[in-house]
């Protein structure tokens, strides 16, 4: 199947022309998975500002993608992570989407994600916002 095919999101973001973001997360597999991590637009047609995938294993471990925006700013945007290339269940936790320090060495639609209202957050797999 798709990796796309089975999500996890969240919308309510904003992703704004010419700046870096970051998406941190905690994740562990039953088995040795890949998954991919993408911010993309919250509509159809769904478009893709950036997306990368990493090789998450049995050990709890945080990992981080980047992206710059090199699409017209979105102001209502999301950060999903595509599930569906494997059947090993995986635990994600501690999402945080912020924009980057920097964007030096990083190319262009390639990785992240903020609020609307600049800040950053952090969501627990019910939902719950941690600041």
């Amino acid at each position: 199947p798709a990796d796309w095919a089975v999500q996890l999101s969240q919308g309510g973001l904003a992703f704004e022309n010419g700046k870096t973001y970051q998406v941190t997360f905690t994740a562990r597999a039953s088995a040795d998975r890949m998954i991919s991590v993408a911010g993309n637009q919250d509509k159809d047609p769904w478009t893709t500002y950036g997306k990368d995938s990493v090789k998450v294993t049995t050990e709890s471990r945080t990992y981080s993608v980047k992206f710059t925006m090199a699409q017209p700013t979105d102001e209502s945007a999301r950060v999903e992570f595509d599930l569906g290339a494997s059947a090993s269940d995986v635990w994600i936790d501690n999402v945080s989407v912020r924009e980057a320090e920097s964007s030096e060495g990083i190319a262009p639609s390639k990785r992240t994600l903020p609020r609307r209202n600049g800040s950053a957050h952090k969501y627990d797999l019910l939902g719950r916002t941690h600041k």
